[in-house]
């Protein structure tokens, strides 16, 4: 896989993973795509089953949709006042079914409802809706009404049930071992035909009731060259490691880990079970899961997917490599570097920080970079550096610039009173960096304004200037002005290159799935 390619990649899981951040208790590997039946009814003010008893009579005007009339049968949720069984109201209607037949309708802001369009029920989905309502919010006893309807002849109580275990946690997925349907669990993954969605939840399941006896096949599967037999991979290797224990690991380092032949999106998958397996469970020693990323670290073009794994588990063990991927990394495996710098800021060892004064030799962007973005994720303030390589605190750019307290304006007749200061006004957030080339003239002094746009403009003086004047305070607080000005146009670009930059990324994500690598690992 390119750069280009992989920063797609990374930037797709990036905003899909901005949908469900707040959801980080469901289900570890199972992808939740809408609302369930049951948050449907939660957010609707009437929820009824009604009977079709008369097809649309009239034809609708202009781009209007035909109305039927309807009976209401059953009211599964609503007051009595509003809605109530046998009152006959019309709602749209698409297509022609037959007279009598039962459909699910929906309704919000009572008493002029508004409607859903009508679903059409069979005995086996109107059985499913009327239990919803009675089942707790959660836990086993609802997610045991569920597995019942796995794989359902009917796909939408297939995919509702789905749904529903999707958004159930691994602490609730665990308590409902001793009722999982393990023989029906291993039949499904063995099913080409089921959805790899699903085929994820059943690995997550069975990673809860298997037994040893299911490790065969487990082994099959991941030893398999075929990609069709290893969709949902990531779901897999958890299983698989769930239920062999640490020696399980030899089999992953070996498959994924150190062959050369894995591709991106396998390794990552397999990482991502090793992460959650680390979080979740504590069945494999610690020490044992570092040793088995130790091995992807020498993969320059891969390791970059371990190494904050390593830092937040504050292994040290690894700094001379560490030091060998940023010295040895090429124009392919560059962007190691900054990970790398990154592992060493944050490593208390006194070599580690040798280890950065020498590599900043080498590549001082690339160090620069990310002690801007350690500061960035500390919440630090931010920092100038001045000629001498020390650091100075910014001031706030909206702070009032007082004349220093000895300062005097020195009038014709001798004499003096203080300067009032002058007031730079520049939103805190409108603060960029522009380098002013400086005047060569023999010998000066730079001094750094913070302005508007995150830039500085250089000013120069003599290296014994006296008192500064009103008007040289009036001049280096122009131009913060004016840049501050300017920053209305890039946020007006921003409003236009932002949702641009985004389509583009959303086709690049849509045109990956058409070419199949990407599938495998979020399907």
């Amino acid at each position: 896989m390119n750069s280009f390619a992989r920063f797609t990649l990374l930037v797709g899981l990036l905003l899909s993973g901005l949908t469900l951040a707040a959801r980080a208790d469901w289900c570890p590997f199972c992808t939740a795509i809408q609302q369930t039946f049951a948050e449907q009814m939660g957010t609707s003010d009437i929820v009824i089953l009604a009977e079709l008893v008369q097809l649309p009579t009239e034809h609708p005007k202009d781009d209007q949709l035909p109305k039927a009339m309807f009976r209401v049968t059953e009211v599964i949720k609503g007051l009595p006042d509003v809605i109530a069984v046998g009152r006959e109201f019309k709602s749209i209607l698409v297509g022609q079914p037959q007279v009598g037949q039962t459909f699910l309708l929906m309704g919000v802001d009572p008493p002029e409802i508004a409607w859903t369009t009508p679903m059409k029920l069979s005995p086996a989905s109107i059985e499913y809706l009327q239990a919803l309502p009675k089942l707790p919010a959660k836990g086993v006893e609802r997610l045991k009404f569920f597995q019942n309807y796995f794989e359902h002849d009917e796909s939408m109580l297939a995919f509702d049930a789905y749904e529903e275990f999707a958004r159930a946690s691994y602490a609730e997925i665990n308590e409902m071992k001793p009722f999982l349907h393990r023989e029906k669990i291993l039949k499904w993954i063995q099913n080409p035909d089921i959805s790899t969605n699903r085929k994820r939840l059943y690995f997550t399941l069975l990673g809860v009731c298997g037994t040893a006896e299911d490790l065969p096949l487990l082994e099959t599967l991941l030893t398999s060259e075929v990609n069709e037999t290893r969709r949902g991979l990531d779901a897999m290797v958890a299983c698989y490691l769930t239920l062999k224990g640490e020696s399980g690991l030899d089999l992953i380092e070996r498959e994924f880990f150190v062959n050369p032949k894995s591709e991106y999106v396998d390794t990552f998958a397999a990482i991502s079970a090793i992460r959650f397996l680390a979080s979740e469970k504590n069945d494999i020693p610690r020490a044992r899961i570092l040793s088995a990323l130790h091995k992807v670290l020498d993969r320059p073009a891969l390791a970059d997917l371990v190494i904050p794994d390593l830092a937040r588990w504050e292994d040290w063990s690894v700094i001379e490599k560490m030091v060998a991927l940023f010295k040895n990394s090429t124009e392919d495996t560059k962007w190691v570097r900054v990970p790398v710098v990154s592992y060493l800021q944050v490593c208390p060892k006194p070599e580690a920080k040798l280890a950065i004064d020498e590599l900043k030799k080498i590549d001082p962007e690339s160090v620069r970079r990310a002690e801007t973005l350690l500061k960035w994720e500390s919440g630090e303030d931010e920092f100038e550096e001045n000629a001498d390589g020390s650091d100075t605190k910014t001031e706030a750019p909206n702070a009032t610039q007082p004349a220093p307290s000895e300062s005097k304006k020195v009038d014709d007749d001798g004499t003096s009173e203080p300067i009032e200061p002058v007031s730079i006004n520049v939103p805190i957030y409108e603060v960029r960096r522009l380098p002013t080339a400086v005047s060569e003239s023999p010998p000066l002094v730079t001094s750094i304004d913070s302005v508007a746009n995150d830039q500085f403009v250089a000013t120069t003086s003599n290296l014994n200037p006296g008192p500064p004047s009103a008007e040289s305070i009036a001049e280096r607080a122009a131009p913060s002005a004016l840049v501050a000005r300017t920053s209305n146009i890039g946020s007006s670009l921003a409003m236009i290159f932002v949702p641009l930059a985004s389509f583009v990324l959303l086709f690049l994500l849509v045109w990956s799935v058409f070419n199949g690598w990407f599938e495998r690992l979020i399907f």
